[in-house]
């Protein structure tokens, strides 16, 4: 009787949880999560503006963002990074530690990032970029008068802090 019980639990959940993501691949409001999304990162970026031409899934439990833009104006110049290619997944600490990668550039990115929700504060640590070609990235800035070529590797790490849109407004 134990086992008949517990058989039809687990089909049961089985059953669930594939409707469950049946339902989330299928009727995923993915423009309205698109809006979230870019509403943000420019909040916690500091970012003019921010576009997403596509989210998606990847495997496993990740999120996937396809040609992201990052503008920003510096002295009435525009600075722009262009991601081709970002997953986010979830780390050991959920909602708080998160795994990310990378296409940008000809190259590659990876980093751990850490949110601390309750100080409004973030921390890339683990931070490496690999093979990124540095004329592609000058030529997004409008800051840089330069041409430079050649190709970026590096490692480090970045901590920044965004403000509360409901405390401005205050």
């Amino acid at each position: 009787m134990v086992m008949k019980s517990s058989s039809r639990f687990l089909t049961y959940m089985c059953y669930g949880l594939s409707l469950t993501l049946a339902l989330l691949y299928i009727r995923f409001p993915s423009e309205e999560f698109t809006a979230y999304c870019e509403k943000q990162a420019v909040i916690m970026l500091d970012v003019s503006d921010c576009t997403i031409k596509e989210i998606g899934y990847s495997f496993p439990l990740a999120i996937a963002f396809k040609d992201v833009s990052l503008e920003k104006f510096v002295d009435e110049k525009e600075a722009r990074i262009v991601l081709n290619r970002v997953a986010i997944r979830p780390a050991l600490k959920f909602w708080k530690t998160f795994k990310i990668t990378g296409d940008a550039y000809s190259g590659s990115f990876k980093s751990t990032l850490r949110i601390r929700w309750n100080e409004n504060t973030y921390t890339f640590t683990d931070s490496t970029l690999t093979n990124l070609n540095l004329s592609s990235i000058l030529s997004d800035q409008a800051i840089v008068n330069r041409k430079i070529a050649g190709r970026l590797d590096g490692s480090g790490s970045y901590q920044a802090s965004w403000s509360n849109p409901e405390e401005k407004s205050a």
